[in-house]
């Protein structure tokens, strides 16, 4: 028997689905959008407009650096948050 033939508990189809989403962005920088990168943009996104700072350093998907702004990280934050549901809503047994 195969692994790829073992039965998946469908909380775990998620999971790998989940923590392996990415995203891509208006200007073609692809993010991790798993659920814990959906946090801390979150967060920067936050912290970023309370202190009128309107760029940040941001390891890509590929682990290179890029210059963000809020607008990319909100629009990314956008994307991967409706992902995340649709995979919740769709993924079947």
């Amino acid at each position: 028997m195969s692994f790829s033939s073992l039965p998946i508990k469908l909380a775990d189809k998620r999971e790998v689905l989940i923590q392996s989403l990415v995203v891509k962005s208006f200007i073609g920088n692809i993010f991790d959008a798993d659920e814990r990168s959906q946090e801390r943009m979150a967060r920067a996104i936050l912290v970023m407009k309370q202190q009128g700072v309107p760029t940040t350093s941001w390891k890509l998907n590929n682990n290179e650096i890029a210059t963000v702004t809020v607008d990319e990280l909100e629009d990314v934050l956008v994307k991967a948050s409706i992902e995340t549901s649709n995979i919740w809503l769709n993924t079947e047994k």
